[in-house]
C-alpha cells in the first residue's frame, strides 16, 4: 500500500512543488540581480507563469500559500506607526475617490469584453476591479463563464504587479534598498528574543481565523496584518520577520499567482490576454486620473494614491508599496476597502447593468 501511494504523492504534489519552488527562486534571484523592485515575487510570478505556459504543471498547495501569506501579514502590520489612527479622518476624499472608481470601472470596461464575445455576466465580472474569488464565484453563479472570470483577475493581477513598480524604477524613482536592512543579526533577535517572537507567532496562528470571523478580505493576509499592527502599536513587540523569510514568502507568493495558469491552454491564455491587458491598462489610467484629481484636491503624493488606488491583489499591492517605501497602512487599507466595496456594489451595480443592457438590446 506504502509503496503504491508514494509514486502518487511525489507525482502529485512534492514534484510540482519542488519544480515550482526552484523555478520561483531561480526566477527571483533574476529579478533581484538587475536591481528591480519587489524582485523576489515579480521574477517567481514571471518564471512560474513560464512554467505554466509550457505545461509543467506548477502547484502551490493552500496551506504553504497560507502560511506564508501570515508572514508577510505580520510583515506588513510591523509598518504602521504609531500617528496612523489620527490620520484616518484625513482619507475620506481618497475613500471617496475609491467609491468613484469602484461604480465606474466596470460599468465602462464591461463594453470591451462585450465586443470581444463574451456574455453580459461574464463582462460585467471580468471588468470589476478586483475580489477575483467573489467575482468568481457570484458572476458563475449568475451563468458567467467562472474560468473566464478567473482568468482575467488572474491576468490583471499579474499586469497590474509588473507594470506599476517597473514602470516607477524605469521612470526614475527610488525606493529604499530593503535587502541590506536585514541580516544575520536578526535571526539572533528571533532567538533571542522568545516572548516578542511567541507575539509575532501567535499574530500569526491567530490571524486567519481572526480575520475569517471577522469576514476581512483576504483573511490569512488580512487577518494577521491587523494583530501585528495592534500589538506594534501598542509596543508589545518591535520584531519583525528576518528579510530571508520575507524573500521566501514572496517567491512562494509570486509562485502562487503564476501558478493560476497551470492547466490553461496557451490558445486560450493568448485569446484572453489581449482584452485582459488592454482592461488592465484602461484601469491603471482610470488609477492614475483618480489618483490625479484626489492629490490635487488633498495634497497627497501621486504615488502613493496610485498604489492605493490601482486594483491589484491586497498582499502584491502593498508589498509594492513597502518596496516603493510609501505607507502601506495608506495602501493596504484602500485595497481592504476596495476589495469590500467591489463585493458588496457588485449584485445591484450589475442587476442595474444587465436591465439597462436589456433595455436596449
Amino acid at each position: 500500500m506504502t509503496s503504491a501511494a508514494s509514486p502518487s504523492l511525489w507525482t502529485r504534489t512534492l514534484r510540482p512543488l519542488l519544480i515550482t519552488l526552484l523555478g520561483g527562486s531561480l526566477g527571483g534571484a533574476a529579478f533581484h540581480a538587475t536591481g528591480l523592485p519587489l524582485a523576489w515575487m515579480l521574477g517567481s510570478m514571471a518564471a512560474v507563469t513560464l512554467l505554466a505556459v509550457c505545461k509543467a504543471q506548477p502547484h502551490i498547495p493552500t496551506p504553504l500559500r497560507t502560511i506564508m501569506l501570515s508572514v508577510l501579514g505580520v510583515m506588513l502590520g510591523s509598518t504602521f506607526r504609531p500617528g496612523f489612527l489620527d490620520h484616518l479622518t484625513d482619507w475620506w476624499p481618497s475613500l471617496l475617490g475609491l467609491l468613484v472608481l469602484t461604480v465606474l470601472t466596470p460599468l465602462l470596461l464591461s463594453p470591451l469584453f462585450r465586443r470581444t464575445g463574451h456574455s453580459v455576466v461574464t463582462s460585467y465580472f471580468a471588468a470589476a476591479p478586483g475580489g477575483i474569488n467573489e467575482m468568481v464565484m457570484i458572476g458563475g453563479g449568475l451563468g458567467g463563464d467562472e474560468r473566464t472570470i478567473a482568468l482575467v483577475h488572474s491576468l490583471r493581477i499579474l499586469f497590474v504587479v509588473f507594470c506599476v513598480p517597473i514602470c516607477f524604477h524605469l521612470l526614475g524613482g527610488t525606493y529604499p534598498d530593503t535587502s541590506q536592512h536585514q541580516s544575520s543579526n536578526e535571526w539572533l533577535a528571533f532567538a533571542n528574543n522568545w516572548p516578542e517572537t511567541a507575539v509575532l507567532l501567535a499574530c500569526m496562528a491567530l490571524g486567519k481565523p481572526l480575520g475569517g470571523l471577522l469576514r476581512l478580505p483576504a483573511p490569512p493576509l488580512i487577518g494577521p496584518m491587523v494583530l501585528s499592527a495592534i500589538v506594534h502599536l501598542l509596543g508589545w513587540t518591535t520584531l519583525h520577520p528576518p528579510a530571508v523569510l520575507i524573500a521566501i514568502a514572496q517567491v512562494v507568493v509570486g509562485s502562487a499567482l503564476g501558478a493560476r495558469f497551470r492547466g490553461i491552454a496557451a490558445s486560450a491564455l493568448l485569446r484572453l490576454s489581449g482584452v485582459a491587458m488592454v482592461s488592465s491598462l484602461l484601469m491603471i489610467l482610470l488609477a492614475m486620473l483618480g489618483a490625479w484629481i484626489v492629490g490635487q484636491a488633498t495634497g497627497l503624493p501621486f504615488i502613493l494614491l496610485l498604489l492605493s488606488f490601482v486594483p491589484g491583489g491586497v498582499a502584491e499591492m502593498s508589498l509594492v508599496s513597502l518596496a516603493l517605501g510609501m505607507d502601506v497602512a495608506f495602501v493596504a487599507s484602500h485595497h481592504m476597502v476596495r476589495i469590500a466595496l467591489v463585493i458588496a456594489l457588485a449584485p445591484p451595480l450589475f442587476r442595474w447593468w444587465y436591465n439597462r443592457h436589456s433595455h436596449h438590446a
